[in-house]
């Protein structure tokens, strides 16, 4: 007990100072706290190293998203930060992209390079989405391809190749909540179109009410 309480001493409490003396409020520490516990009792320098990364990419120390973005960022380590960053710039994404879409949605730094190159590869080739396009809503790097993003496509494509909607698919139908798209799209043409109630359970393994 005198050992965890003297961590408590050492470790914690100088680095919850630093973080009230940078701005955060009490609610955003508390879910710092409750979503990246980690960061906290990570090695110092790294911490310090976020606290300027949050500085630098205007990431506001009482704004919502600050305890997942200081959080994935004191996680890792700085060779992998620069591992995930040439990732994108590979894949044709400006550093400045990229530093936006961490501001916005800060786990798309935590996704897997294999994953991020499947995404992108698919998302350049067969819908002809730019990074820039992409980085508007960063969030969809995190979506599963086989359960949401080659299912959804599949069925925008049927619908678009019927002459029921005009456009094809576009990054808000990736991030539609699961319900909304079902009723939107399936469920209100499965009997016009057949197809996309098949094409669609079959991609997500889902039954979809009829």
């Amino acid at each position: 007990m005198e050992l965890i309480y003297e961590n408590l001493q050492i470790v914690l409490l100088p680095k919850v100072k630093a973080l009230r003396d940078h701005g955060v409020t009490e609610e955003v520490l508390v879910k710092l706290v409750t979503t990246h516990p980690k960061a906290l009792v990570h090695r110092s320098s790294r911490f310090d190293e976020g606290l300027a990364a949050m500085k630098d990419l205007g990431v506001c120390p009482d704004s919502g998203m600050f305890p997942y973005a200081f959080g994935v960022f004191a996680k890792m380590y700085q060779s992998k930060w620069d591992r995930r960053m040439e990732n994108y710039l590979s894949l044709g994404w400006t550093e400045e992209q990229v530093r936006w879409a961490f501001v916005r949605h800060p786990y798309c730094m935590s996704v897997s390079d294999d994953k991020v190159r499947q995404l992108m590869q698919f998302f350049a080739e067969k819908l002809g989405w730019s990074p820039e396009y992409v980085s508007l809503s960063p969030a969809a790097l995190s979506l599963s391809y086989e359960k949401r993003v080659l299912p959804r496509c599949t069925v925008m494509d049927i619908l678009a190749s019927r002459g029921v909607i005009k456009q094809g698919i576009k990054l808000s139908h990736l991030m539609m909540p699961e319900k909304k798209f079902v009723e939107k799209y399936v469920t209100r043409y499965q009997e016009v179109v057949p197809q996309v109630l098949e094409a669609y359970g079959a991609r997500t393994a889902t039954a979809v009410k009829v």
